[in-house]
């Protein structure tokens, strides 16, 4: 589940961005300290706009996606770029062939994230 996914990244060291929660402020402060930036492609992922170049960015994303949006954020802000295409967990609607839940582990994350 995605809270297991953030409990066990917090236990080895990873901050877990809610941008929910935050204003564009504070999303803009956590993004510049961040060395490297991690989650499913969407709005939230797109704060590494805000991210010293030459940091890094992983992006989990729906095999299906056609999207190449944060290829070209990270290489206009001159950040490591890393897209990890993953299979979708149900099967995805008819207009939006990328919409599903991901189908990915903890143990798959934590193996793509130390690559």
């Amino acid at each position: 589940s995605e809270a297991a996914l953030c409990e066990a990244l917090e236990e080895v060291g990873w901050s877990v961005m809610r941008p929910a929660t935050l204003t564009l402020r504070q999303q803009i402060a956590v993004a510049k300290g961040a060395t490297h930036m991690a989650g499913v492609s969407g709005a939230g992922l797109t704060n590494a706009a805000f991210m010293q170049p030459g940091n890094r960015v992983t992006s989990f994303t729906p095999a299906q996606m056609p999207d190449i949006f944060y290829w070209h954020l990270a290489v206009h802000g001159g950040l490591e770029f890393r897209e990890v295409r993953c299979r979708t967990e149900s099967a995805p609607a008819w207009h939006i062939p990328w919409d599903g839940a991901l189908k990915l582990s903890i143990q798959e994350v934590f193996a793509q994230l130390n690559k």
